[in-house]
């Protein structure tokens, strides 16, 4: 396994710190049926000074959202100041309505876990539901090698993000995340108006109806086989470019030879390819031997995963799909790319 970046480090506990715009994160895994238990209450209280200070008032147009106490910590805390027409949607009632959902699909609850991120005060959410591995819901990459369909909802209490919603797939193998934001449109919302939860269960149904366009995909991107001198120039003039040399360089290695490296000696203009490295570990999961789009995407896919910020993470993922595409010209992008019926 590669070492994890400097700044990700993991627990004694099993658990991975991350940072999330600055405030420390959290990340279990555990049983979907026990993943409530684990998500904190919030509630509002009036913004004002406390009531030692004799000319105190509330103020009208904003209010506190306060953390409830939890088993770890017995007392509130604030953690965002917010508008009266926020809408305060709890993180539990999120995963509440997307467990009705599977379930109404026929999904086993028993079956799904749960990859749940908090911040410090849990002001902050993001959980990914991964499928059963025997269920309809996954892509057989090869051999003990699956990919589950992975659904991402991220919520926030203190009006820093937007109630979102995002299809992803993990490769159960090596934990890597492929997202296809570009395949089925993502879900974002404010957290205003009272329409915001009726939007996000309506639009829940349509990711688990994209499975059987979502393994076509799969299909065609293992079957499109490219050139080293294309992978070469894709590389250098849209990978380099939208990420940086240092995951060029890594991206190059990983595809073509299954191993994560690092930099011994940064040269100005010399090629991705031919920078000094040294070897960190094989990666697992990645896919040598045939030079194709799916054994490139999960080689980014474990790049993204491994940022240190979790918001990096998944901006990160989000560009996967894009990149990818700048693989194939212009003319063969749509057919190639796009979900077909039939």
């Amino acid at each position: 396994m590669p070492q994890q970046s400097e700044t990700r480090q993991r627990r004694t506990d099993g658990r991975i710190d991350f940072k999330w715009h600055g405030l420390p994160t959290t990340r279990a895994t555990l049983p979907l049926l026990e993943a409530s238990e684990a998500i904190p209450a919030f509630t509002r209280r009036p913004f004002q000074i406390g009531s030692s200070v004799p000319t105190a008032t509330v103020n009208p147009y904003y209010e506190v959202i306060v953390r409830l106490p939890t088993d770890e910590d017995p007392t509130e805390v604030p953690v965002g100041l917010v508008s009266r027409n926020y809408q305060l949607i709890q993180h539990h009632e999120i995963l509440q309505r997307a467990a009705s959902v599977l379930a109404s699909y026929g999904v086993d609850l028993a079956k799904v876990t749960v990859n749940l991120d908090l911040t410090v005060h849990g002001e902050r959410m993001a959980f990914g539901l991964v499928f059963p591995k025997d269920s309809e819901y996954t892509y057989a990459v090869g051999r003990d090698d699956v990919m589950a369909l992975y659904l991402e909802f991220i919520n926030s209490v203190d009006g820093s993000l937007r109630l979102a919603f995002r299809v992803s797939w993990l490769r159960l193998v090596c934990t890597n995340g492929l997202m296809l934001r570009e395949v089925l449109s993502d879900f974002s919302r404010m957290h205003i108006g009272v329409e915001v939860l009726k939007e996000f269960d309506d639009h829940l149904p349509s990711a688990l109806e994209s499975v059987v366009d979502h393994k076509k995909l799969f299909g065609r991107w293992m079957g499109h086989k490219i050139t080293e001198a294309t992978f070469r120039d894709w590389t250098e003039n849209t990978l380099r470019k939208t990420w940086g040399l240092k995951a060029a360089v890594r991206a190059h290695h990983i595809t073509l030879r299954g191993v994560d490296v690092e930099i011994e000696k940064m040269v100005r203009g010399v090629p991705a390819r031919d920078i000094p490295v040294r070897d960190k570990g094989p990666v697992p999961g990645s896919i040598t031997g045939s030079l194709n789009l799916f054994a490139v995407s999960q080689a980014l896919t474990w790049l993204a995963g491994d940022r240190g910020e979790l918001q990096e993470q998944l901006d990160w993922k989000s560009q996967v799909f894009p990149m990818v595409t700048a693989l194939l010209p212009k003319s063969d992008q749509a057919s190639l790319f796009g979900p077909q019926q039939g």
